[in-house]
C-alpha cells in the first residue's frame, strides 16, 4: 500500500560496499582527529557522541550540550536526532539523512553511510572549506574514465 498522503517517501533498505563503509569512517575520523581503534564504525556513533562531535565541529556551536558516553538508547537517540537536526539545517536533504533507530539499533547503516556522503557533498560545497574530503568510489571511477 503506498504511504498515507503527507507522508514522507518509505526509504528502501541501502547497504554500502565495505569500501563507501570505510571511506566514511575515515572521513568522520579525519574531521574529528580522532581515532575509533578497534570499534565497529555503529558501535563509534552508536551513542550519538561522535555524531554530535562531528556537527560541532562542521557547524560549531551547533550542539551546545549533548549525552556523553551514555548507554540508555533514548539518550542515544536524542544525541542522533540532535545531529540529524543540525545536518538537515546545513542542507542534507531528509531523503539523505537517515532514521535515529538506523543506527542506534544498527538497523540499516547502509542508510547511515549515504548520510555521511550526503553531509561531506555538502561541507565540501562550501566557499572555503579545505577540510578532509569523501567521494562515492562509483564517482571515482567514473572520473578516472577518459
Amino acid at each position: 500500500a503506498p504511504p498515507p498522503r503527507g507522508a514522507p517517501p518509505r526509504r528502501s533498505s541501502t547497504s554500502a560496499s565495505a569500501e563507501d563503509m570505510s571511506a566514511a569512517q575515515r572521513w568522520v575520523s579525519e574531521v574529528l582527529l580522532e581515532d575509533f581503534g578497534t570499534m565497529s564504525f555503529a558501535e563509534w556513533l552508536r551513542d550519538g557522541g561522535a555524531l554530535c562531535r562531528l556537527a560541532n565541529t562542521l557547524e560549531p556551536g551547533s550542539i551546545p550540550t549533548y549525552n556523553r558516553s551514555s548507554k540508555l538508547v533514548y539518550k542515544s537517540i536524542e544525541n542522533i536526532s540532535a545531529f540529524l537536526r543540525v545536518i538537515k539545517a546545513m542542507g542534507v536533504r531528509d531523503e539523505e539523512a537517515f532514521d535515529p533507530l538506523d543506527l542506534a539499533e544498527e538497523k540499516d547503516l547502509g542508510l547511515v553511510v549515504r548520510t555521511m556522503f550526503a553531509l561531506a557533498r555538502v561541507v565540501q560545497s562550501r566557499d572555503g572549506y579545505d577540510g578532509p574530503t569523501l567521494v562515492p568510489q562509483v564517482a571515482l571511477s567514473a572520473s578516472r574514465v577518459h
